[in-house]
């Protein structure tokens, strides 16, 4: 099976966080929500597949490596395709588009009406552009109500700025710290 797993760390030194991913064969994220209780995640990501036993010892063991490397890990993540578990904690819908600084406060509008968790890519690759990681979250498991639910929303941002660069659709299945995200979800 795949998982796609995320570890995030205490933000400090990105460029150091960068270095240490890349080593690991991570991709590096530091992001910036809307809201919230860490405003800044410094996260990486990576796609695992085998059993749900091997990809725990894989982010225990990926977590040591960053403990060992001095960094305070914050929360530990697995996610797999939407409804492709049993059991979940809640599921997500990640809709990623670049717009022009210009549009940042229409987002902002847009999200708070929809109830839609902006943060955006602190990583600025294009000058003048925010990359932006639209989010919803759904804890009601009940799957047509999600799925409806997460289609309503693309169609929104979709009627708005166009085609979406990436849009993710995961079930969440183990997460250490649901509360890092207090206040932005």
């Amino acid at each position: 099976m795949n998982f796609e797993v995320h570890i995030t760390a205490e933000p400090q030194d990105f460029n150091r966080w960068k270095e240490l991913c890349h080593r690991l064969g991570l991709n590096p994220l530091w992001i910036k929500n809307a809201s919230g209780w860490y405003n800044q995640q410094m996260l990486c990501s990576v796609e695992y597949n085998g059993s749900f036993l091997g990809v725990n010892n894989y982010v225990r063991e990926l977590s040591g490596q960053i403990r060992d490397a001095k960094f305070k890990v914050v929360r530990e993540k697995i996610e797999c395709q939407f409804r492709k578990w049993p059991s979940s904690l809640y599921n997500e819908c990640h809709i990623k588009i670049r717009l022009p600084d210009s549009e940042n406060e229409v987002v902002l509008a847009l999200c708070r009406v929809n109830g839609i968790s902006p943060s955006w890519s602190l990583i600025h690759d294009v000058t003048g552009e925010r990359k932006w990681y639209l989010t919803v979250r759904d804890y009601s498991l009940d799957i047509r109500s999600t799925s409806l639910r997460f289609g309503k929303t693309i169609k929104t941002i979709h009627d708005r700025f166009g085609q979406p660069s990436g849009i993710e659709i995961e079930t969440v299945i183990f997460d250490t710290n649901k509360n890092i995200d207090k206040g932005w979800i």
